[in-house]
């Protein structure tokens, strides 16, 4: 078996792997699913480095609506940074709630990989396993994550970065390849079960896109879409 094969291997036979809690924003859309939500993983909750600095100082700021935005913003990134937040639904339900209350509009999601390329004939096949042993010690065993809480439900599998970024369905290129796939998407803009999202992972990777490889992620998220203020 040669390096590639048993790195793809490796990860394979880890899943599934929990990439946990992130924030992200609601109201997202995607060219596939007009006049719907993508409620997929490409999506996370930042803010501009600027913005971020012009943040920082408000830390010392006098109107305390500012401050305790500034404030939130900073716990967050830390606990993003540090990947706290990855493992504590509490958390991140917590820090969602109080975005929201700020005018932010943020929700919770939890997602693990569920599937991954058995092969990659790509010529950055190479390339993408490398990348793949670095992101190793970043993902978790689903059994060292908090359950996904009540109030999260299934809403579909994305075809994503195994880091949750760049999802082939958001981002423009799988629709030439496969121009039948928006018709298989549910409400979420997701499709509704692992096997129809693996059925279009070879496609995905077919693209020569990034330094990672398309796998397929499983998404929770609030019923609503709209976590309480």
């Amino acid at each position: 078996m040669n390096d590639i094969n048993f790195i793809l291997h490796d990860f394979r036979s880890r899943l599934p792997m929990a990439l946990g809690y992130r924030l992200v924003w609601t109201r997202v859309t995607c060219a596939a699913c007009p006049g719907k939500a993508y409620r997929g993983t490409d999506r996370r909750l930042w803010i501009l480095d600027d913005d971020f600095m012009a943040l920082s100082t408000s830390l010392v700021s006098g109107d305390p609506r500012v401050r305790e935005e500034a404030l939130l913003w900073k716990q967050y990134m830390d606990s993003d940074d540090d990947r706290t937040l990855h493992r504590n639904a509490a958390l991140a339900a917590e820090l969602a709630s109080r975005f929201c209350r700020v005018g932010v509009d943020a929700e919770m999601i939890y997602s693990e990989i569920v599937d991954a390329p058995q092969s990659l004939a790509n010529p950055h096949a190479g390339l993408w396993c490398q990348q793949l042993v670095r992101l190793r010690p970043y993902l978790q065993h689903v059994a060292d994550v908090d359950l996904a809480p009540a109030e999260l439900t299934p809403v579909g599998f994305d075809i994503c970065w195994p880091d949750g970024r760049h999802s082939a369905i958001r981002n423009p290129g799988l629709e030439r390849a496969r121009p039948e796939f928006p018709g298989y998407l549910n409400n979420h803009c997701l499709f509704p079960t692992q096997e129809l999202a693996s059925r279009f992972l070879d496609s995905a990777n077919s693209m020569d896109y990034g330094v990672l490889p398309f796998c397929v992620l499983a998404v929770w998220a609030p019923p609503t879409g709209v976590v309480p203020r």
